[in-house]
């Protein structure tokens, strides 16, 4: 199958993550792969974002199913996954600020692979919400996985719809952070966030929590897992230059991991 337009590729840009831990349960969440130019001159970087509570465990493991390519770099074999363990020891990277749930796994050694088809997000796709068009009530997209549902037999995930739920341009309860109506449910942390700005698409961000209601109204990890509150299916987004940070943090975590070698 050839995907050409945006709204076909999306379908490629984010993976399924299953992530075990030692007392035998699996996390399950979204992540997305985004490309930056590597420490070492004329090679590039893979980095797998996704939510901290999602990618931090004391296995270091992640088990991901990937989409098998198709005749062409557009082409995409549905129904053949390819299993792709990640053992991230000294390849996991958190966001520099401790209170931002974010972090990536260098997965370079995808970027080598010929059978997989991915797409990955460009740093030129990030809004660095200065822009005239970004405001609250305008559509959004997001991409992934809720309550772990999803397109078994051709192993995609679901695309859904929202609305910018608060003013992009403030940051929410004072982190660099907005709002989305999008009906967020577990399984989304990870989800990436886009927006039409009239020509292109762009990259607005990152699912990391969903409000919920018990006594009082409060966000809770959206990694798949039991749940007993009522969702509100508010969620929280922590803003693209947000990931930017994280990307340039493990970069040059990258770079002094070589310069020591």
């Amino acid at each position: 199958m050839e995907l050409v337009s945006f709204e076909d590729q999306v379908f490629l840009t984010t993976v399924r993550l299953e992530v075990p831990n030692s007392s035998g349960n699996v996390t399950v969440g979204t992540g997305f792969f985004l490309e930056m130019p590597s420490p070492r001159p004329g090679r590039h970087v893979l980095l797998l974002i996704s939510a901290k509570h999602v990618l931090n465990n004391p296995l270091q493991i992640v088990h991901m199913l990937l989409n098998k390519r198709g005749i062409s770099k557009d082409h995409v074999e549905l129904g053949k996954p390819i299993n792709y363990l990640a053992q991230y020891k000294e390849a996991y990277f958190e966001h520099p600020s401790l209170d931002i749930d974010l972090a990536c796994v260098n997965v370079s050694n995808v970027l080598s692979r010929q059978d997989i088809m991915f797409k990955n997000l460009q740093r030129e796709m990030f809004a660095d919400f200065t822009e005239s068009w970004l405001m609250a009530g305008r559509q959004v997209l997001l991409v992934g996985y809720p309550e772990n549902r999803y397109d078994e037999a051709n192993n995609l995930p679901i695309l859904r719809t929202g609305t910018i739920a608060s003013l992009p341009k403030v940051d929410f309860d004072g982190k660099p952070q907005f709002l989305i109506d999008a009906q967020v449910f577990p399984g989304s942390s990870g989800s990436p966030v886009f927006m039409n700005n009239g020509t292109e698409w762009r990259f607005l961000g990152t699912v990391v929590s969903t409000m919920i209601r018990n006594q009082r109204v409060d966000f809770a990890d959206v990694a798949a897992g039991p749940v007993t509150q009522q969702i509100l299916g508010l969620g929280l987004v922590y803003k693209a230059p947000t990931i930017v940070e994280l990307a340039q943090h493990a970069l040059k975590r990258i770079s002094e991991m070589f310069s020591g070698s």
